[in-house]
C-alpha cells in the first residue's frame, strides 16, 4: 500500500472545496479582548461607535430629523438624504483617521492563526473596517499561500482607484494615476 503524502491527506479532508468564514461585527471586538490593539484603542460597535470614534460633534451639527444614536442607522439615513453631504464626507473623515492608525500587537492573534489555519481554497470574508485581518495576512503571507480575503464593506487599509479600476494598500498610487496626476 502507498505511503499517503501530507498532500494526499490534505485533499483527503478537504476534497475539492473551499471553506469561507465570514466575519461578523462583533469580530474585531471579540479578536481584541485577548490582545487588545496595539495603542490600546477600543474598537466600536454600532451602539458606541460615534461616542468612541469621537463624531458626537458632527452629528450635534446635523439636522434632529436625521439624529439617531446607532451608527449604521445614522450613516443610512445621512445617505438616504445627501450622499455627497459635508456631513458625511466629515464623518468619513474622522472614522478613516481612527481606525487608520490601528495596529495589530507584536505578539499573535486569533488574527494571525485564522488567515495561517486556512489555504488558498479558502476564503474570509469580512464586514469590518479595520485593519487588523489584513495586517495579520500581511504579516504572515511569507509563511505559506493564505486565503483569499473579501473586504464586503471595505476597509481603511484597501484603496481603490477609480482611474485604473485595481485595489491595494491604502495610499498606493498605480502607475496610471500617477501618469495622469503628472499630466503625462
Amino acid at each position: 500500500m502507498k505511503e499517503l503524502t501530507a498532500q494526499d491527506r490534505i485533499n483527503t479532508v478537504y476534497g475539492g472545496g473551499g471553506h469561507v468564514v465570514l466575519l461578523g461585527a462583533g469580530a474585531s471586538i471579540a479578536f481584541t479582548i485577548r490582545n487588545p490593539e496595539l495603542h490600546n484603542k477600543t474598537l466600536p460597535s454600532m451602539d458606541n461607535f460615534i461616542n468612541v470614534v469621537g463624531i458626537q460633534d458632527i452629528v450635534d451639527s446635523l439636522p434632529k430629523k436625521l439624529q439617531v444614536a446607532n451608527f449604521e442607522d445614522l450613516y443610512s439615513k445621512l445617505y438616504d438624504e445627501n450622499p455627497n453631504s459635508n456631513g458625511i464626507r466629515s464623518i468619513e473623515a474622522r472614522v478613516r483617521a481612527y481606525f487608520s492608525d490601528m495596529q495589530l500587537p507584536d505578539e499573535a492573534t486569533l488574527y494571525d492563526y485564522l488567515v495561517l489555519s486556512l489555504r488558498p481554497r479558502n476564503l474570509i470574508a469580512t464586514f469590518n473596517w479595520d485593519p487588523f485581518l489584513y495586517q495579520a495576512w500581511c504579516r504572515n503571507k511569507h509563511i505559506g499561500d493564505l486565503p483569499y480575503v473579501a473586504f464586503l464593506h471595505g476597509n481603511v487599509a484597501i484603496g481603490y482607484d477609480d482611474v485604473d479600476k485595481r485595489c491595494g494598500p491604502s495610499g498606493m498610487i498605480s502607475k496610471i494615476t500617477y501618469l495622469i496626476f503628472r499630466g503625462c
